[in-house]
């Protein structure tokens, strides 16, 4: 199995919707300018009130799923329908 090369404290954005609601990960990228990660719901319109920062290791341990893209490249996102669906790369 994939895994991430970043530390497993790496600080990365997600949302409450994720971190609280109990939504699945649908959305995450891998930003080109700074390297951060981001882990969405995807299907919220989000707030700043929404967004939280918490450890890489506390994503996988929430969705081990996230493991298949840890290779993502920078300035990437990928999106699924679904929890159990497979990652699709999304156009540039």
């Amino acid at each position: 199995m994939k895994q991430f090369k970043e530390p497993e404290n790496l600080a990365v954005f997600t949302c409450t919707h994720v971190m609280r609601g109990g939504d699945p990960i649908l959305t995450i990228s891998h930003e080109e300018d700074d390297g951060g990660w981001q882990f969405l719901c995807g299907n919220k319109e989000h707030r700043n009130k929404d967004a939280m920062i918490v450890a890489l290791m506390e994503i996988v341990a929430l969705d081990e799923s996230v493991n298949e893209v840890a290779d993502l490249p920078l300035g990437r996102r990928v999106k699924r329908e679904t929890k159990n669906a497979k990652w699709d790369i999304m156009s540039q």
